[in-house]
């Protein structure tokens, strides 16, 4: 994921910004029990749903949200 004019600034012009690379490392489980799947299920259905564009293979646009369990 790239996160534009959000990385380290540029050398002798600390104004300007590049850009910040977010790389995730996502570890699946193996299984789920009932409670998880449900909790999983309602997460994601109250998500948007976006159609698929040329652009996809490219680039990800991502809305970062925190996420607790409890």
């Amino acid at each position: 994921m790239t996160i534009e004019e959000k990385g380290l600034p540029f050398h002798k012009n600390p104004y300007n910004f590049g850009n910040l690379f977010v790389l995730f490392h996502v570890e699946f489980p193996d299984s789920l029990d009932t409670s998880q799947l449900s909790s999983i299920s309602s997460t994601l259905s109250g998500m948007k749903r976006t159609t698929a564009d040329a652009n996809m293979d490219v680039a990800e646009t991502v809305t970062l949200m925190e996420y607790s369990a409890d």
